[in-house]
């Protein structure tokens, strides 16, 4: 069976994530959910992830920096989605 990509979806807002995880799954990815950092750091700890897609109030100079130190650690990519 070939690998499926994981995508981590990182929001405080269950049905968003529920929307987001649900359409990954049925396009063939694997998708893991987590409301906030610490349940992000427990994902990232049990999955292998390709992808964390993080919901962000305000993208500013200290947010951008931030998830350039944990792409740089954790050797992957970083997609931010603004409020809407």
């Amino acid at each position: 069976m070939e690998k499926r990509d994981c995508i981590l979806i990182v929001d405080d807002e269950p049905e968003i994530r529920r929307l987001l995880v649900d359409y990954l799954m049925r396009n063939n990815f694997e998708a893991v959910a987590a409301r906030d950092g610490r349940e992000m750091w427990q994902a990232l700890d049990r999955h292998a992830i390709d992808l964390r897609a993080d919901h962000v109030i305000r993208v500013d100079d200290r947010a951008v920096g931030i998830a350039a130190e944990q792409l740089e650690r954790l050797g992957l990519d970083l997609l931010f989605f603004p409020p809407a």
